[in-house]
């Protein structure tokens, strides 16, 4: 009989087997099986050893079921190798763990290019990194098994032994491995990898020296392949801009980027709104062209009413009349109401709603004024607080005077100013009427708040003592 049909009559008789084991006779089974193996089946190896393993239907012998699965493997039964590594692994039926002898055996079973091969070592890998909380010792075990699949070019294991090798701590780490993995997943567009290599040319991370010219190369290839990440584009376009790591200055090419992201129309029109401060504030070397910036913000307003930020700069065109623009604050107003209706918690909207209802003055402008105002004052707004104290201070036809609020929240905002001259000319202003108000209300006293005479003097010195514009009152 030759070899093959030797190895043909092998697996009649294991086929036979299974098919007894199956209706349950075992004894008759492992009878076939032994033939079988004689025979040279590599799967009646298999079967044989997995019952010396049980010692169910046979004489438990773990020595001659390894020596049977070696057999199996050796004459390429891929169950047997898994088998083996999976034994070797978890250190099972009373085996030594032995992650040499499982690596090995995984590696075997990854040399045979089943795709089940890798998922079979990942689960391993992915298991020791899950315990790294346990110990570290543990992750140096996952960056084994990851790293046999990143050689086979895995390309979460290449990531895997990357970040582990990068993060890890000890002799059981490499940072040149971490290098090497990184490289290799970012010559495949892996974006995570290509910011890693990035990062380790600008800081010379891993005893890798700086590189600006490399550090510009993955840059670029970032921004190329995501027009839509910000961040990446920010350092695109800074090197342009300030002139970085070895780039020229160039604010024509800067404009010749926001022009063609623009046109890609990522991030609801984000680098049109670029384009349209440089045309408004002549930034890049391009000259003030602020019809040019309205027709860019009109066109994103247009296309995205609902975008926060081209909202806020069009009621604030609208609100001062800005670029030529003819001011209407009701439109501006609509804007804000709808701002404050979609971000309550925005104090900014709060107090530019207010502003625009306090400049109409009728009764019902100055009582939404007032509750816009208090509301931004409840989230943090300084400027509303100023506003909130003069219309507690003046009262309406809406809304009462409070004079003990008034004076409340007056010296709740001193008590927040070491300096007023570091304030704005327009706080400067609202603060030093502030005073005045409350010095009045002191003086005179009113609605919930008694007459002090005493106290309206000291809050007069107090200011005077550190201003040129002293206040002026008989008290």
């Amino acid at each position: 009989m030759s070899q093959v049909e030797q190895q043909s009559y092998g697996q009649k008789l294991c086929g036979e087997a299974i098919k007894k084991y199956k209706e349950g006779n075992p004894v008759e089974a492992i009878k076939l099986w032994k033939a079988a193996a004689e025979n040279k089946s590599t799967e009646a190896k298999y079967c044989i050893a997995l019952q010396h393993i049980s010692g169910k239907y046979i004489q438990k012998d773990l020595n001659n079921a390894i020596k049977l699965l070696e057999e199996a493997s050796n004459e390429g039964y891929e169950k047997a190798t898994y088998t083996l590594a999976d034994i070797y692994e978890k250190g099972a039926y009373g085996i030594e763990q032995n992650h040499d002898k499982a690596l090995a055996y995984c590696k075997k079973f990854i040399d045979t290019k089943k795709p089940e091969a890798i998922k079979f070592v990942m689960k391993i890998a992915h298991k020791y990194e899950r315990e790294v909380g346990i110990s570290m010792v543990n992750n140096a075990v996952a960056v084994r098994y990851y790293e046999l699949c990143a050689e086979a070019g895995d390309i979460e294991a290449i990531m895997k032994t990357a970040d582990l090798h990068s993060t890890g701590i000890g002799r059981m780490f490499d940072r040149t491995k971490a290098v090497h993995y990184y490289e290799v997943a970012a010559k495949r567009g892996v974006i995570e990898a290509i910011e890693s290599m990035s990062n380790i040319y600008l800081k010379g991370l891993y005893d890798v020296p700086k590189d600006d010219e490399k550090y510009v190369m993955y840059i670029t290839k970032l921004a190329e392949l995501q027009p839509e990440n910000k961040k990446y584009q920010k350092k695109y376009l800074d090197l342009y801009i300030d002139g970085k790591n070895g780039v020229p200055q160039d604010h024509k090419k800067v404009m010749e980027i926001l022009a063609k992201l623009a046109k890609l129309d990522v991030n609801d029109g984000y680098y049109k709104y670029l384009m349209a401060e440089a045309y408004e504030k002549g930034e890049y070397s391009v000259e003030v062209d602020t019809k040019r910036a309205v027709e860019l913000y009109f066109d994103l307003i247009n296309r995205y009413p609902e975008n926060e930020m081209y909202q806020l700069k069009m009621a604030d065109i609208f609100e001062e009349g800005k670029f030529g623009v003819k001011q209407e604050k009701n439109k501006a107003a609509k804007i804000y109401a709808n701002l404050v209706a979609r971000f309550p918690s925005n104090p900014l909207y709060q107090y530019k709603l207010g502003k625009i209802n306090y400049d109409n003055k009728d009764p019902e402008s100055q009582k939404l004024a007032y509750q816009c105002f208090a509301r931004g004052y409840e989230l943090g707004d300084r400027l509303s607080g100023y506003y909130v104290a003069e219309l507690l201070f003046v009262g309406g036809a809406k809304f009462p005077k409070d004079y003990g609020r008034a004076n409340e929240i007056t010296d709740k905002i001193k008590s927040k100013i070491k300096d007023s001259h570091v304030l704005t000319i327009e706080e400067q202003i609202l603060y030093r009427s502030m005073i005045v108000h409350q010095i009045q209300m002191l003086a005179k006293g009113g609605p919930k708040l008694a007459k002090n005479v005493a106290r309206a003097k000291e809050v007069l010195n107090e200011f005077n003592d550190h201003h040129e514009d002293r206040i002026k009152l008989h008290l």
